[in-house]
């Protein structure tokens, strides 16, 4: 007789999350299923699993990364698995599915974020950049966010607040700590394992009662509110390695971002896309759509059904029988515009439109127009610059109105050297195809580049607020503008608010100069901060090598006094190199 022998395939080496390989060992998955699932009954109050049926979840795994034929399997790998069997099982028993939920990863294992959370775990004092540690940072302390507009600073607490709101269902608690699995787009700039400084994706959120909390002040005028588990980076033996803020004292040094990766960059702006997410009915009867596409456009829809059933709150003042009905169509295509309004309930693909549409204000007269679709130009950057540093928006309620005017209905900026003022016309004329005017006898004049419905359009359709100096901030989009839109905007921001001989910008708007100093980082531009006046001017400035770079991206004539400063040394590297 031939006795037939089947060739058990071996299973795979482990790699660790230290980064060694060790033996495969079944037991660790249920030890790991009996530990992590006591969760369920402290968080849905059902029994832990079994050992019996761990034993039986391990086996099913082992069988399934058997039939992978794989070299090595990682821990988050064989989770994932397990998952997957309990996933399965959960369609027969319901409690299965609890398992998982507690099993699952929140960037971390829930089970780890829970003894993070309560101060246990060998996790509990990893840095907050790199796990989920929920006892970092304040709810009022600022991050900066990207939820695919743009970079944003908020406060973390608004952002958590939110997301658990709209997710109440999801939440897990444990009558301290609520956590949430978040599935969102939504990224938080951050230290990677490379410890380079990018946007990462946010798996998990947790809110909780908060410990005591420091303010942290940095010689470059930063400061950061932390609580004392909070770790830094701090160079130990020519290397950086984390430190909580427990072990560092004044005259610590800390690492802090040189430079910021962008997730994405884009090349233009669909103003009527904005226009039609940030505004309601009411505000977008206000603006018209002038292309040479609208009578394709007008022939293509149902017009009439839909005023039949909308009436004036879809058109304003327009007549109710359908010949009158007619004929105001009829004038549309002769004029080659229409409503905004019905140009979003005729369900038009914003594809169709290009830089050669205009959004205006109103169709009568030949009212202020901007480009449906605006690329992101060296010219568009200026302007930002010199809008917010010396512009004058006027007041959300003359925006809103459609009546003639006094001066605080106009749009304008002002500035005591003309070179600035002529080199802003030139770049709108560029830009929008229109001349401004030039007002003034004395020594400041002013450009005034449009009235009402441009102060609308810059609020809704580029983001540009309407708002006293104190209150000014960027539009998050420009986080995102290609390198020539930014360094524009930096040449208008330094003709306007700045100091050539210092390098330097300051503004009432603390969250303005916060926002400028991260646009810098996103170029590699390193900057300072600080606050004089008791508070109530905010300067960042530009020294060194960063002032160079500042040089080269604006074209502006800084005074340079070295091209290394302190900041740009590593401490310490001097007895590095000897010790080499």
């Amino acid at each position: 007789m031939r006795r037939m022998v089947e060739a058990v395939k071996p299973l795979p080496m482990v790699r660790s999350s230290s980064g060694h390989f060790i033996p495969w060992n079944r037991q660790s998955i249920v030890n790991s299923l009996l530990k992590e699932t006591k969760l369920a009954t402290m968080f849905f109050g059902v029994r832990p699993i079994t050992e019996e049926e761990a034993e039986s979840i391990a086996l099913e795994v082992e069988a399934k990364i058997r039939s992978m034929d794989l070299k090595f399997v990682s821990g988050p790998l064989i989770r994932e698995i397990v998952n997957t069997v309990l996933l399965e099982k959960g369609s027969l028993n319901p409690i299965y599915r609890i398992y998982r939920n507690v099993y699952t990863r929140v960037g971390t294992p829930v089970h780890d974020a829970y003894e993070i959370d309560i101060g246990k775990g060998f996790e509990a004092k990893e840095n907050a950049n790199l796990q989920p540690n929920a006892e970092s940072l304040p709810p009022d302390e600022l991050v900066v966010i990207d939820i695919g507009c743009g970079f944003r600073l908020t406060p973390i607490g608004e952002v958590i607040d939110k997301l658990i709101e709209k997710n109440p269902h999801k939440v897990m608690s444990n009558g301290r700590s609520e956590f949430l699995k978040v599935d969102e787009d939504l990224y938080v700039v951050s230290f990677d394992e490379d410890l380079k400084v990018k946007p990462q994706l946010v798996t998990a959120v947790v809110r909780h009662k908060g410990k005591e909390v420091y303010e942290v002040r940095l010689e470059n005028g930063r400061k950061v509110k932390v609580t004392e588990d909070h770790n830094f980076f701090t160079i130990r033996d020519g290397e950086l390695a984390p430190a909580p803020l427990s072990e560092l004292g004044v005259g610590s040094y800390v690492a802090v971002p040189k430079a910021i990766r962008r997730r994405a960059i884009i090349h233009e702006i669909n103003v009527v896309e904005r226009l039609l997410n940030t505004c309601d009915n009411e505000e977008l009867k206000l603006f018209y759509l002038r292309s040479e596409k609208v009578p394709k456009w007008l022939s293509k829809g149902a017009l009439w059904p839909l005023f039949k059933r909308y009436g004036n709150r879809l058109i304003r003042n327009i007549p109710f029988t359908r010949k009158e009905w007619t004929n105001r169509i009829s004038l549309w295509k002769h004029r080659r515009v229409m409503p905004l309004i019905a140009f979003k309930y005729l369900n038009i693909s914003l594809n169709e439109l290009d830089e050669h549409d205009e959004v205006c204000g109103w169709r009568t007269k030949k009212g202020y127009g901007i480009p449906a679709v605006l690329k992101l130009s060296r010219e568009l950057g200026l302007i930002l610059g010199l809008l917010i540093s010396e512009g004058w928006l006027g007041s959300d309620t003359a925006a809103r109105s459609l009546r003639s005017g006094f001066l605080n209905t106009k749009v304008s900026v002002s500035n005591t050297n003309e070179e600035v003022l002529l080199k802003l016309s030139e770049a709108w004329i560029k830009v929008f195809n229109r001349r401004p005017r030039l007002q003034g006898r004395g020594k400041i004049k002013r450009l005034i580049l449009g009235t009402r419905s441009l102060m609308f359009l810059l609020k809704k359709g580029l983001d540009i607020p309407i708002a006293k100096s104190k209150f000014k901030t960027l539009p998050s989009w420009l986080y995102k503008a290609p390198e020539h839109c930014i360094a524009g905007f930096l040449e208008g921001i330094y003709l306007g608010d700045g100091d050539l001989n210092k390098g330097s910008i300051s503004s009432t708007s603390k969250l303005l100069v916060q926002q400028i100093a991260l646009l810098m980082l996103c170029l590699g531009i390193y900057p300072r901060t600080y606050s004089e006046k008791g508070g109530y001017e905010h300067v960042l400035y530009v020294r060194g090598a960063s002032l160079l770079e500042l040089r080269k991206l604006t074209g502006l004539p800084f005074k340079l006094s070295t091209p290394i400063e302190y900041g740009d040394v590593i401490p310490g590297v001097e007895a590095l190199l000897v010790k080499l």
